[in-house]
Formats: structure tokens, C-alpha cells, sequence
């Protein structure tokens, strides 16, 4: 049986953990017996909800459904009916599609930012469509012969990682092994969108070229560099809030409210436990946006307010925890976004800013 690693077994506690708050707010102080009338506020179509599978990139498609939001409300870009492609997006930050080691930590938005800086103006990312997140799916048979019903998969794409980059290094010292070999990357990764010919064509040419060429080439095809499969993007502002300006629950619930109303989706930096049994907060540094706002009544007219989560764990996520809305003031006590200690600093930002709990972008 293959391990999880300490990485990984931390992100899946994380991500438990972060559901289970979601749920817990949801319904602690928000009993639907009592509060049964629904008072329709605002929601912001972010389209369909996608997920980031095993790899720490949440801030990856935060930043995505905001932009295909700015482009949607403004004339910064025209999306047409696609997407921008997560896969790009992550291989322009970090030099290199996630499918390298220690691919699965995660990242914040100013890395992407200064990324696009050196890629310079006007963006351009491809299109989701010709290279597909979902390509990233890697399920492995790990117990049990699937003829007969009992076996089980592995579905964890830090092991899918280290597997490809084996079979990559295998089909450089064994030529006469490249169909078996491609016949295997098939198997694992289900949606690539390679044909077996075309696999085998680029694991022939892998002499002299490194793991991230090979991947790029692997999950990106050729179809990826014509200009039709872009999205171009003109520049755009980039702002944030820090809980120095916004210390209160209240503060920082009007400054949601006020730019959810200006057709603006907010992201927040949450934390993903309540408070332990001697006071303290667990954050993973969790990023999630809210699209939406509205009220949930009494027959007394006594109402609370509510903000829909929109998170990066796939619509059985949403379906599974009231579609994302959750009582606004519970949410925010969960909200927070400050350094450890006094030395734990980002030196390349403003100390204010790593005190940051929202971010949003707006046109120029």
C-alpha cells in the first residue's frame, strides 16, 4: 500500500476540517425550523463550479473566477463560452505545470501576480478547453483485480507525479519499452487528452529534454500554442483589505457587502477550525470566495444575514453543505490572515498586507 505524505495527509486534514466548519456554521446559530423564510439578496454567477483536486492551488482558481467574473462585468476580455485555464495559470507562476515534486504546497495571489508582470501585457492565457484540469485526475488500481468488482483506487496526484517522472526517466534508458510505458500513463491519468500514438511520439523525443518540458508538452499538446485557443486579458487593479482597517466582524461584513453589490467577488483568507480548548486558531490559509448575500427570517421578522461560499472543491462540496451559504458573522470568525510571530513576513510586501483577509480585483 503506497503512503500519503506528510503534505498531502496535512491537506486532506485541512480540507476536512474546512468543511466540517463550513457545515458546523451553517447551522450552529442558523436553526431552519425558526428561520424558514428565505429573503432573496444578490448572487454573482461564477458559472460551474470546478475543483482542485488533490493539489494546494485553492488561491489558483479564486484568482481564476475573479478575472472570468472582471471579464464578464467589463470589456476587459471576451471568455466566449470557455474558461481560463487553471493548468497555464499555475505553469506561468511557477515555471512548470504542477506536475513536478513538491507541487501539492500551496501559493497566494501575489505570486501570481508578479508572474504575469514579467509575462507582460496583455495577458494571455489558454483556453481550459484544450487542456482540461481534469486531465490531472490520476487513479491507479492499488489493491484487488478489477475483472472481478474488489479492488480499489489511488486518487492522489502527488504519487501520480512521482510515478510520471519514473516513467518518464524509464522510457529514456528503455526504447523498446515505450509503448508499455505509454500504455501506463494512459491508464493513470484517464482524461488526458493524448492519443496513445501521441504519448508514444513525445516519450521518443525525451532524450536531452528535462521532466518539465516533457509534462508541458504531455498535458498541453501542440493545439494549446494557436492564437484561437488564447485568452487575452488587459491589465487590471488588484486591491485587498487588511484586518488592521477592518478590525470588526461588522467592518469587514459591509466591505463584503459593499462589493458584492458593485458586482465584485471577493476572496477571503479563512481559517478552517474553531477555536481549540485552550483558545487557539488553527488557519490554513484557505482561500474561498463569496458570490452572494441574502437574508434568512423568523416568523417574527427577526432575520440574519447570509454569504454564499463559493469554494474549489467541486459541486458535491457545494451540494453537500447548503450550497455555500452560511451565516455571515460565523463566517468571519473564521476569517483571518496574520503572520505567526513578528518575523514571519513576506519582506517583498508591505507589513499591512500580510495582514490581509479579502482581495479583489477591479478594472483599470
Amino acid at each position: 500500500m503506497i503512503k500519503f505524505s506528510k503534505v498531502v495527509f496535512l491537506f486532506l486534514y485541512m480540507t476536512s476540517s474546512f468543511a466540517n466548519s463550513i457545515e458546523y456554521l451553517a447551522y450552529k446559530q442558523l436553526n431552519s425550523s425558526i428561520y424558514k423564510k428565505v429573503v432573496p439578496g444578490k448572487e454573482i454567477d461564477l458559472g460551474r463550479y470546478r475543483s482542485q483536486d488533490g493539489i494546494g492551488i485553492c488561491y489558483n482558481f479564486t484568482f481564476i473566477k475573479r478575472l472570468e467574473n472582471l471579464c464578464k462585468t467589463t470589456d476587459h476580455c471576451d471568455l466566449g463560452s470557455d474558461e481560463i485555464n487553471a493548468l497555464h495559470l499555475y505553469k506561468i507562476t511557477h515555471d512548470g505545470i504542477p506536475l513536478q515534486e513538491n507541487s501539492v504546497g500551496g501559493g497566494h495571489t501575489s505570486m501570481i501576480l508578479d508572474s504575469l508582470k514579467k509575462e507582460g501585457t496583455p495577458y494571455k492565457f489558454y483556453k481550459e478547453s484544450c487542456a482540461p484540469f481534469d486531465q490531472m485526475i490520476y487513479r491507479r488500481i492499488t489493491q484487488g483485480n478489477p475483472n472481478s468488482g474488489a479492488y480499489t483506487y489511488m486518487e492522489n496526484q502527488e504519487q501520480g507525479l512521482i510515478r510520471l517522472k519514473e516513467q518518464f526517466n524509464a522510457a529514456k534508458d528503455c526504447a523498446d519499452c515505450i509503448p508499455e510505458i505509454a500504455k501506463g500513463i494512459k491508464e493513470d491519468f484517464k482524461n488526458i487528452k493524448g492519443s496513445l500514438a501521441q504519448i508514444e511520439l513525445i516519450l521518443e523525443n525525451t532524450k536531452g529534454v528535462e521532466f518539465k518540458i516533457f509534462s508541458d508538452v504531455l498535458f498541453f499538446q501542440l493545439q494549446c500554442r494557436d492564437p484561437k485557443n488564447h485568452i487575452k486579458i488587459k491589465p487590471f487593479k488588484s486591491k485587498y483589505a487588511s484586518t488592521l482597517k477592518y478590525p470588526t466582524i461588522q467592518s469587514k461584513i459591509d466591505l463584503t457587502l459593499v462589493l458584492l453589490n458593485k458586482n465584485i467577488t471577493p476572496e477571503l483568507a479563512v481559517c478552517n477550525s474553531p477555536k481549540d480548548s485552550v483558545g487557539k486558531r488553527t488557519c490554513g490559509d484557505h482561500a474561498i470566495l463569496i458570490n452572494g448575500h441574502r437574508k434568512r427570517c423568523n416568523s417574527e421578522n427577526i432575520c440574519k444575514l447570509e454569504f454564499k461560499v463559493f469554494n474549489s472543491w467541486g459541486k458535491d462540496w457545494q451540494d453537500e453543505n447548503n450550497d455555500g451559504w452560511v451565516d455571515a458573522k460565523n463566517l468571519f470568525q473564521y476569517v483571518l490572515r496574520k503572520p505567526k510571530n513578528e518575523t514571519d513576513t513576506e519582506p517583498r510586501y508591505p507589513p499591512e498586507e500580510n495582514y490581509r483577509f479579502i482581495q479583489w480585483f477591479e478594472a483599470n
